[in-house]
This record gives structure tokens, C-alpha cells and sequence, in this order.
């Protein structure tokens, strides 16, 4: 909710949200797949 309001308040902060979400997403997948291969060792 916080980002939410940050981004309406500033375009630029909308624009680094969105530059920043992609890489958050693949860090998530990353640590998921190193979990699950690590599960199955």
C-alpha cells in the first residue's frame, strides 16, 4: 500500500518500482530453485 501511494504521488518513483519488481521476482524464483534442488539432494 505504501509503494502504491509513493507511486501516484511521483511518475519516477512508478517508473523504479517498475524497473525494480522484475528483479525482485527473479531473485524469488532463484531462491525457490535453489530450495527445491536442495529438497531433493
Amino acid at each position: 500500500m505504501l509503494l502504491q501511494s509513493v507511486s501516484i504521488a511521483s511518475g519516477t518513483e512508478d517508473f523504479i518500482s517498475l524497473s525494480i519488481l522484475p528483479t525482485i521476482i527473479a531473485s524469488s524464483l532463484n531462491v525457490y530453485a535453489t530450495i527445491s534442488t536442495n529438497q531433493l539432494s
